[in-house]
């Protein structure tokens, strides 16, 4: 009896078994079999990035990384655009100056580096007027010759003679044993022998300008002689400050010019002690051996 229900259920089952299998065989043309994608769904490669179908995922039909914008599948909207600003409001920023360009010109004839004199020994000369602005003082026509020792590439010692040659002086009184008392001498008027030496200094590292240019200052001391027309002749301690520049055409050859004061005290024959004080201007020419 029992082997009869057991027979049975074996029937049972495969009798089962086989009508499944012919209803999957008789299903229609358009049934999309399981676990493939609905009709009209775009294949998985042309979804948006981000965007599930509702077969996978049915409680999220939107994209996930962009906000909904009434288009599942569309771009985010584009930012708001800033008006520009009207013309007449903006502000004009101030030009910038203009760098001052370097005068452009010809070069100079003597390179600055190169006028370190080659000495140590100068020779110059030079003339131009005198003017006496004291009673003991002459003036005129003035001829000076000058020799100058190297000490440093700026430092020179100077030895300077100077004539001057001027008018006659006028007699004003005398005494009883004719001797002249005073007299008068204009500013360009006595003669005069002056014997000086001193300290030269020539700025060769100033560079102000392009040309070959070389300011120079000077101080000396020492005699100058008062020659007149009259007995009253004498000397007078004296101090010399002057100062000027020179063009130097070559390495050892310049013309310049000087101004130069000259002062101190005048001790004569026949007359009371007085002030000597003398301006000179100068043009001249400098050799470098």
């Amino acid at each position: 009896m029992r082997l009869l229900f057991r027979l049975a259920g074996l029937a049972a089952v495969a009798l089962l078994l086989l009508d499944s299998g012919s209803a999957s065989r008789a299903a229609p043309a358009g049934t999309a079999p399981a676990g493939a994608a609905p009709a009209g769904a775009a294949p998985a490669g042309d979804r948006p990035a981000g965007e599930r179908s509702v077969g996978d995922r049915p409680e999220e039909t939107y994209p996930e990384d962009r906000p909904f914008t009434g288009d599942p599948g569309g771009e985010p909207p584009p930012p708001p655009v800033r008006p520009r600003e009207p013309v007449h409001r903006r502000r004009a920023r101030p030009a910038r100056p203009a760098r001052p360009t370097r005068p452009e010109g010809p070069a100079p004839a003597v390179d600055r580096d190169l006028l370190r004199p080659r000495g140590p020994n100068i020779i110059a000369g030079g003339v131009g007027m005198a003017a006496g602005f004291s009673e003991p003082s002459n003036g005129g026509f003035r001829l000076n010759l000058e020799w100058s020792y190297q000490l440093t590439r700026l430092v020179w010692f100077d030895v300077i003679g100077g004539v001057s040659l001027g008018g006659k002086c006028q007699v004003l009184e005398r005494d009883l044993q004719d001797r002249v008392v005073s007299s008068a001498c204009n500013p360009f008027g006595g003669v005069g022998v002056d014997l000086l030496a001193g300290i030269q200094m020539k700025f060769v590292n100033i560079r102000l300008w392009r040309a070959s240019v070389v300011p120079f200052a000077r101080v000396a001391a020492g005699v100058a002689f008062i020659v007149a027309d009259t007995p009253n002749d004498g000397a007078a301690l004296v101090l010399r400050v002057g100062g000027g520049a020179r063009y130097y055409f070559t390495n050892w050859f310049s013309v310049g010019g000087e101004l130069a004061f000259t002062l101190g005290p005048a001790f004569r024959n026949h007359m009371d002690p007085g002030f000597y004080a003398k301006l000179e201007l100068l043009a001249g020419v400098e050799f470098l051996l």
